[in-house]
């Protein structure tokens, strides 16, 4: 909360482009912590979900469900936005290039369906209307879980390497100091989804390929509660980077001038 304070509060952090998709990662966030986990208290220390009434279970599924796959999808933004604000920063530098590149790819659509809620179960059951569909629980699983945390991992692998092949360019860049960060950040960021979500959407699809139903349940279960320090230990990340020493490049320096004695 503080973070996002600051980056709203701070003209410069809040119209920098590169914080932007930061910034809703870290919304996205708070009805997590504000919201889904006191639910998960509560229904644990009562055994029901209290009070049981269809708008609070709507308001459990928007944040549990709604809210933390969106994360996931922005965090995947944020790994192919990088290429864009690094590599192809012309494009950002008009309006309509904006809209298409950096604003336009935040928008998320819920499609409206009807409910049923169990009050007996955590979440309501987490059983919206749409996954009683095959083609929307596939959807839900894949594109909106697995593709984005693999797509991710190659954008994250991709930049190093693009920074790597251009290094002699980006070195001589006065605006390496900035990129830098980013790409630590965007290193920091991928390192900590991928670890905690990418079994969390792996162990479905391996039994969509024909693993037991029953194999990797226990697995599944601590690494589905563990996915909340995705969330506690992702508004550490953008200060962690901030506060990172810029290491200048050899050619950005200049000799120092002798003074007459």
């Amino acid at each position: 909360m503080c973070l996002v304070s600051y980056i709203l509060i701070t003209r410069t952090q809040r119209q920098a482009l590169h914080n932007h998709t930061i910034l809703a990662i870290l919304i996205f966030g708070l009805p997590i912590q504000f919201i889904d986990i006191n639910f998960y208290l509560a229904f644990y220390h009562n055994g029901v979900v209290q009070p049981p009434t269809h708008s609070v279970c709507l308001l459990w599924w928007f944040t549990d469900l709604g809210f933390y796959t969106g994360g996931v999808i922005l965090m995947a933004w944020l790994a192919i936005e990088r290429h864009i604000i690094i590599f192809h920063d012309r494009w950002l530098s008009t309006r309509t290039g904006r809209l298409l590149f950096h604003y336009l790819p935040l928008v998320i659509f819920f499609p409206p369906c009807e409910d049923t809620y169990d009050y007996t179960l955590p979440v309501c059951n987490a059983s919206p209307c749409y996954q009683s569909y095959g083609i929307f629980t596939m959807w839900e699983l894949i594109v909106n879980g697995s593709i984005p945390i693999f797509l991710e991992g190659i954008a994250s692998v991709g930049l190093i390497i693009r920074v790597q092949v251009q290094r002699r360019r980006l070195y001589q860049s006065a605006q390496w100091g900035k990129q830098r960060r980013m790409i630590i950040q965007l290193f920091l960021v991928s390192g900590l989804n991928m670890s905690f979500n990418l079994p969390i959407y792996f162990i479905p699809i391996l039994r969509l390929c024909g693993l037991p139903p029953d194999c990797g349940v226990q697995a599944e279960l601590y690494f589905f509660f563990l996915g909340y320090f995705v969330i506690f230990l992702f508004q550490f990340i953008p200060r962690q980077a901030h506060h990172t020493a810029i290491v200048i490049p050899l050619a950005m320096k200049t000799a120092p001038t002798n003074k007459a004695a």
